[in-house]
């Protein structure tokens, strides 16, 4: 058995007594200076509640990943998608997303042999 840590113990020099929690080092007499009778950090009940970067996808009725895998759209062209649902929202990224844009479609155009 270990030694309770906590000095104010009755039971800190008998080790062989205080194991009620032995894997926590300190037996019961150990009591927190508060009480806390609800999560510190309250969870969204989804992912698809939050957003992180701002709230363009947020406002159409179906989030754009939903639609994703529901019409198993592949990830290069999710990301098209993405991009161009966003780019003038006032949280998008305007020409840097237009940009993007334009050079995953010439990715695509070179990688899947289109020339």
């Amino acid at each position: 058995m270990h030694k309770c840590y906590n000095t104010s113990c009755p039971e800190h020099d008998a080790p062989d007594r205080c194991d009620k929690y032995v894997d926590l080092n300190f037996c019961g007499s150990l009591k927190p200076s508060i009480e806390i009778t609800e999560p510190l950090t309250t969870a969204p009940t989804s992912a698809l509640d939050s957003q992180v970067g701002g709230n363009h996808y947020k406002s159409y009725k179906i989030q754009p990943y939903e639609f994703f895998l529901a019409k198993q759209i592949p990830h290069h062209k999710a990301a098209i998608m993405r991009r161009i649902l966003r780019y003038d929202h006032e949280t998008g990224k305007g020409l840097e997303d237009l940009q993007k844009i334009k050079h995953e479609v010439e990715l695509i155009i070179e990688l899947e042999r289109w020339t």
